[in-house]
């Protein structure tokens, strides 16, 4: 791992060629052909930038990225790498060569095949079920509310997936998908709540990077409710701006000017008591 005193600019990638038009090519294909798993880069957003119709034309300007931002960046997790982690999963499971049957996990059932679910986080946190129906060779996808067929064979660096009739090479490692220079994290959930915990819902608020405080848009032991803003953190000559994730009463636990760390709880949100409002 990179310690966070350390320049987030861990490589550069340089192009040349006889004119623009052919070094932005090398460029693109050089991104393109780079797959960085286990951590976020902005690969994908650069591949995005050096094949933009202004940039390719060379009408660039300071204001260019802030107009195009919504076009050049995207946070959503495509298809493609939730099928991958499934098919991949799958494989795992059902890939033991040993000849003892219940080493292998086919599914299978005088009815039909059982399917094997997945329960993994989207890209905005949130839960979403991966059922797999079938085998890598032939299988059906249930991605959240969408339904899809898919086949994969293993690499030796990830799989060759078919999704949608198009097969792709895409790079599978530890939950990490990268296919084209874009690469997602498609997290296993946590467990479910049970019921006697259904109620504790986490209200900590972390740093997602190390950082200083540069606001603090909340009062100190007020309400709040769930997405108000709390603090904002500028890191990297950018602020950010963190937000309640539950209503209730807010605990500051910095002040403007301080400097925090990486997951450090910056506020606690604790929400009202129900029997207390019952009273």
């Amino acid at each position: 791992d990179v310690a966070t005193v350390y320049d987030p600019m861990l490589a550069k990638v340089i192009a040349w060629a006889p004119d623009r038009t052919a070094a932005l090519g090398r460029l693109d294909a050089a991104l393109r052909g780079t797959a960085v798993l286990g951590l976020g880069t902005n690969v994908a957003f650069l591949r995005a930038l050096v094949t933009d119709d202004d940039v390719r034309a060379g009408r660039l300007d300071t204001g260019l990225i802030e107009r195009k931002l919504d076009s050049l960046t995207s946070t959503d997790v495509p298809d493609l790498a939730s099928a991958a982690v499934a098919l991949g999963r799958l494989a795992e499971l059902r890939g033991s060569d040993s000849w003892d049957p219940w080493d292998h996990l086919t599914g299978f059932r005088l009815s039909g095949r059982a399917p094997v679910r997945f329960d993994v986080l989207d890209a905005a946190g949130q839960r979403m079920v991966l059922t797999v129906t079938g085998t890598t060779d032939d299988a059906e996808l249930h991605l959240g509310d969408r339904t899809q067929r898919a086949s994969a064979v293993h690499t030796a660096d990830g799989l060759l997936l078919t999704l949608d009739g198009t097969t792709r090479h895409v790079f599978v490692r530890d939950g990490w998908v990268g296919v084209d220079g874009s690469a997602w994290h498609v997290p296993d959930a946590p467990p479910l709540r049970t019921k006697a915990d259904a109620g504790a819902a986490d209200g900590e608020v972390r740093s997602p990077m190390p950082g200083s405080v540069v606001d603090r848009p909340a009062e100190a032991g007020a309400f709040v409710e769930a997405g108000q803003p709390l603090l904002v953190l500028e890191a990297m000559k950018m602020e950010h701006v963190l937000h309640a994730p539950l209503a209730g009463t807010v605990e500051l636990l910095v002040r403007v000017g301080d400097q925090v760390a990486v997951d450090q709880v910056l506020a606690r949100v604790t929400p009202p008591d129900p029997a207390a409002d019952s009273q």
